[in-house]
């Protein structure tokens, strides 16, 4: 059966597809054209499919003068199989409301159309100053970040900048000369230079000040003359105590159920005539402060610069202050204080499937259980209700509505998330449900969802659809194909009046009336029971659909006539079938661009600031930014000019794949290099020597990702390289940050040796092959590398404090810690020559890895974590670890991931702290203990390259235990 019915569906998609390209051209016309989504796109509706293969870009479609209107590299999509035509607008563009546009005569005569829009973006301003507040002893250049701003409609914002009425007068005086010079910029670095001199000035008025203060005010307008104004505080310390410089994220407003995390970075002036002065790394102590309870300050165990808190760490409707302190000793000590407010989780959405028609001889089944509460605390409650259009009928008088009470939830009741009503109790008539679904955790906090059921008394066939959405829940257009499978339960028994052998298909159907069909679905039928059977649908299309617009699915019983237009043709010939609830096509961020300050200049010597803006989103502040660096195309050059550079040879935005490591197009096959992600739009790092071209690519909350591209900037080779490299890698350590680590590390790669450069740059390449893309961690590859290039076993106490700072950067560590065991993986293959002594690095750098899951792993019991999906040949890597009580080690001996020991009586009474670390690493078919090899007398040689290894290792306080002089350290070949 679920041959026929899938062999129908390929000759349904068939017919269709012919009478796509079967129309004729003069039937199609240009039905609308729409600027959309914040006026970053142009949506150009047509009557009549087009053949879309015929027309590969916007140059072959478009007439010349309305592609010159779209701006500089305008990106062309279609949509709904050649029945709409999606413009993402290029950089500056000039089309408006009023404009005409044209298509070209090939697509089709006189389709020429004005452009209309509802959409009137508002402009949002935002300004952060990093940092906030510096030393007039130790001043930093400052970087003024606007890059969050919103509301550009498509283009740049018009920024101008001018200080307010809180700065001190003179000092305010000197920043407005130079705020004069930045009108049109959302960022730019006010340098130390310029802060020094309005500070002066400030002092020439009035000796005794102790604090300059200094208000930036930004007001930003979009061109339809829109506007919005905010301001930031820059605060100029005039005591000459040596204290670090903070530069802290902002404060936030969340959601009891989201995640949240707050960043603060350190910096150290180069130049200072601070007293005290301390040049070793600050400590960066992140705490919590509570007032509303009147909690003392606690400190968290965190990494130096990041503070993350899970979903539900917080209580609804609650405020929190959490403070962050940066500290060269006890008395030498820089605060900040990020202000935290938690609402409610969103409301409870009740969702109800079941059937819309019914016989007198079928019983009714409907089922809430899909009920969405973004909560995810405890399972909801349900209270079902009943009403007829009979309003003699009493629910009541039904047998499961014996008992209503708000306990009942075993599922079976009226109070369960199953209503099961059995056949004969329902007579001919119109019901009403209704069911509240209820947080258990906050009785106010429900949802009410009602469904309407039609009892007749001849032959009806109660199919119930169940989807993988809610009722307008909004998907990624981007993302369909990779929803869960969905399906419809039909009821085909005699009694119900259905024949099994009636065949079926699924169809994507728009959700305005009259329910065009918009294509068909793969469609196999499976029997459940002899009475029923489960209809599921192939996978829905990805990019297909108008972002914005409403869609639903729908199970239809084939018909042998014509190809239906729409359900209501459906209808009038008699066909059963049964429509979903609708959902809404989200699209993909849009009209984002990138910039670089400066455009030139020298490797380590510069630090450049990439910061990314003007994009469109439905919930711009969820979106996470992610920046890649590229070599230059072959047919493109950079050459300094006058403070920049000029392009020669034409720039094409390339095609890159950002998720499919098997494609071709994958970002890394192409040369580039990840250089940091993060939920601000900016990054600050040093580059090597070359002409690069930089991405940034932009991932929405259902994620969707999009990219913006630039060509440049031009890196010089500095002078004085190597002495650069060592002050900029000893800066780096200093800050503690993993992405400023691994962005300096690779900034001076130049400066290696010959054989040193080599190696790096393959091992590079390896890792870069093998990792996959993901927004929500920091990838380790370079810097692990470096680490591992030290010799002996100093290596691990190198790489400890590393790992914990890296494992607090990445926001899922059990998604994010299986690419630093891959790259531990790689490094055993990169390294063969020094097979030996890699093997006892590798040993020592996976203690630490253990050591670090640990603390870096949510949760108690045994933590896991693995890298087996990434790589050829089913090599992988495994880690297991669990803490065990000294007293539990010592009576029961230590168990981990299936291996256990004797009882530890041994180390009963010995000095040491009161826990035990028990660790299993498993080297999948990668033995790195394999080096012996080379020689066929070797110890080794019976056990090859690709045997499953596993080391057991149990620690107490960090250090391998010592039982009976014999370090409990043991390799098992498999």
């Amino acid at each position: 059966m679920s041959g026929g019915v899938a062999g129908l569906a390929r000759k349904w998609t068939a017919a269709f597809l012919w009478c796509l390209l079967s129309l004729e051209a003069d039937a199609v016309a240009l039905e609308s054209a729409e600027l959309a989504r914040g006026f970053t796109t142009l949506l150009l509706r047509l009557t009549e499919p087009v053949n879309v293969t015929t027309f590969s870009g916007c140059e072959s479609v478009l007439s010349g003068a309305s592609l010159q209107r779209m701006g500089t590299s305008p990106q062309c999509q279609w949509l709904l199989g050649g029945m709409a035509l999606q413009v993402l607008l290029g950089h500056q563009p000039v089309l408006e409301p009023g404009d005409v546009v044209e298509l070209l005569p090939s697509v089709g005569p006189a389709l020429q159309t004005t452009v209309n829009s509802s959409e009137l973006p508002q402009a949002m301003a935002a300004l952060q100053l990093l940092p906030p507040q510096v030393q007039r002893c130790g001043l930093v250049d400052v970087v003024v970040d606007a890059s969050l701003s919103s509301g550009g409609a498509g283009r740049l914002l018009a920024a101008e900048w001018r200080t307010g009425g809180s700065s001190q007068l003179q000092a305010g005086q000197v920043i407005q000369e130079f705020l004069a010079l930045q009108n049109g910029s959302l960022s730019f670095t006010l340098p130390a230079a310029t802060i020094s001199g309005a500070v002066d000035a400030a002092l020439a008025a009035d000796t005794s000040l102790m604090l300059v203060r200094i208000e930036l005010v930004l007001s930003t307008s979009n061109w339809l003359g829109l506007t919005n104004e905010t301001s930031a505080v820059l605060e100029v310390d005039l005591s000459d105590a040596h204290l670090p410089v903070l530069e802290p994220s902002l404060s936030q407003s969340i959601r009891t159920n989201q995640s949240v995390s707050f960043r603060a970075a350190t910096r150290y002036a180069e130049l200072t005539t601070c007293a005290g002065v301390c040049r070793l790394q600050g400590n960066l102590l992140l705490g919590r402060c509570e007032h509303e309870l009147g909690a003392s300050l606690q400190n968290f165990l965190v990494t130096p610069w990041l503070l993350r808190f899970a979903a539900f760490s917080f209580p609804p409707g609650s405020s929190h202050q959490l403070r962050a302190s940066a500290a060269f000793n006890a008395t030498q000590v820089r605060r900040h204080v990020f202000q935290l407010d938690v609402a409610a989780a969103a409301p409870v959405v009740p969702v109800v499937t079941g059937p819309a028609v019914l016989p007198e001889t079928c019983e009714l089944v409907l089922d809430a259980s899909q009920s969405f509460d973004p909560d995810r605390a405890n399972e909801p409650q349900y209270f079902w209700s009943c009403a007829a259009n009979d309003t003699a009928f009493n629910c009541h008088a039904l047998s499961n509505f014996r008992t209503v009470t708000w306990t009942n939830t075993d599922g079976s009741g009226a109070s369960g998330s199953a209503l099961r009503i059995s056949a004969g109790q329902l007579v001919e008539d119109v019901y009403t449900f209704n069911v509240t679904v209820i947080r258990a955790t906050d009785r106010t906090s429900f949802g009410i969802a009602s469904w309407m059921v039609e009892v007749q008394k001849a032959s009806a066939v109660p199919i119930t659809l169940s989807v993988p959405w809610y009722a307008n829940q909004r998907l990624s257009g981007q993302l369909l194909g990779q929803l869960p499978e969905f399906a419809a339960t039909v009821q085909v028994s005699d009694a119900c009046g259905m024949s099994a052998n009636v065949k079926w298909v699924w169809a994507l159907v728009s959700h305005v009336s009259p329910s065009k069909i918009l294509m068909y679905l793969d469609t196999t039928a499976v029997n459940l029971t002899d009475g029923e059977i489960s209809v599921r649908a192939g996978a829905l299309p990805d990019s297909y659909l108008v972002p914005g617009d409403t869609y639903a699915v729908a199970l239809l019983e084939s018909s042998s006539g014509t190809a239906l237009a729409d359900l209501a043709e459906a209808e009038v010939q008699g066909l059963r079938f049964a429509r979903s609830v609708p959902f809404v096509a989200d699209g993909a961020p849009s009209g984002g661009y990138i910039v670089c300050q400066p455009t030139v200049g020298a490797a380590i010597g510069t630090e450049f600031m990439l910061a990314t803006s003007g994009w469109f989103d439905e919930d711009l502040a969820r979106l996470v930014y992610a920046f890649y660096r590229f070599p230059l195309a072959a047919e493109l050059s950079l050459v300094a000019d006058a403070g920049g550079f000029s392009v020669s040879g034409t720039f094409n935005r390339p095609s890159v794949d950002w998720r499919n490591k098997s494609s071709p197009n994958y970002w890394s096959k192409l040369g580039g290099v990840f250089l940091g992600t993060s939920d601000a739009s900016s990054l600050r790092l040093f580059l090597p020597p070359g002409e690069h071209m930089l991405a940034a690519v932009v991932e929405d909350e259902l994620g969707a990702v999009s990219s913006a591209w630039l060509v440049g900037p031009l890196v010089q080779e500095p002078s004085s390289a190597a002495s650069l490299a060592t002050a900029a890698l000893e800066f780096a350590l200093r800050l503690g940050d993993a992405q400023i680590i691994l962005n300096t590390l690779a900034s001076t790669t130049f400066t290696m040796s010959a054989d040193r450069e080599r190696e790096a740059r393959s091992c590079r390449f390896k890792m870069s092959a093998a990792c996959s893309r993901s927004f929500s961690h920091v990838l380790p590859d370079f810097q692990v590398v470096e680490l591992l290039k030290t010799a002996g076993p100093s290596v691990a106490g190198t790489v400890s404090h590393f790992l914990m700072a890296l494992l607090g950067s990445i926001a899922s560590p059990t998604t994010g810690l299986d690419y630093l065991l891959e790259a531990a993986l790689l490094m055993k293959t990169a390294f063969e020559e020094e097979a030996s002594l890699r093997a006892d690095q590798l040993r020592a750098l996976l203690s630490k890895f253990g050591d670090a899951m640990v603390t870096g792993v949510a949760g108690s019991g045994e933590k896991h974590v693995k890298s087996l999906d990434h790589l050829a040949d089913q090599m992988g890597l495994e880690v297991a670890v669990k803490d065990i009580s000294l007293h539990d080690a010592v009576r029961h001996g230590v168990s981990v991931a299936g291996f256990s020991t004797l009882p530890l009586s041994e180390i009963e009474g010995q000095a040491g702290c009161g826990m035990v670390t028990g660790q299993i690493t498993t080297w999948r078919r990668s033995n790195p203990y394999a080096w012996p090899n080379v020689s066929k007398d070797a110890p080794g040689r019976y056990v090859s390259n690709v045997t499953d290894v596993h080391v057991i290792e149990m620690r107490r306080c960090g250090a391998v235990l010592n039982i009976s002089g014999a370090h409990a350290l043991i390799g098992c070949c498999f």
